[in-house]
């Protein structure tokens, strides 16, 4: 039986897409790192070895607030629930075009579920 002594996460901006002809700068996850560790690795997924990343596709409006989101995987569901509770406590700077104006943005955040002994 393993014993877990640390637990890894990391999250990442991986993918932006932009509004108009493409020239935008990406919306930007402001306060990830601390929203990671408020995340509590499932107890289930724990007892049952289970390891993985959780992929979720963000849509970012023009205030910077989420407007839809779609995992597109998850090990398990346990890692998905938890993963989707934290996403109303994430903020972000909207994308930018070139004139320096919000436009809407898409980027996709992956969080990894890593058990250590």
């Amino acid at each position: 039986m393993k014993k877990i002594t640390a637990l890894s996460f990391t999250m990442a901006i991986v993918f932006a897409s932009f509004a108009g002809n493409g020239n935008a700068e990406k919306p930007q996850a402001t306060n990830y790192k601390e929203v990671l560790k408020q995340i509590v690795y499932p107890q289930s997924s724990i007892e049952q070895g289970i390891e993985g990343k959780v992929i979720v596709e963000l849509k970012i409006n023009k205030a910077g607030e989420i407007t839809s989101y779609k995992f597109k995987s998850y090990p398990c569901d346990d890692m998905k629930e938890i993963v989707e509770r934290s996403l109303n406590k994430i903020t972000f700077i909207p994308a930018t075009n070139k004139k320096g104006e919000a436009v809407k943005g898409k980027i996709t955040l992956p969080v990894n579920f890593q058990l250590t002994i």
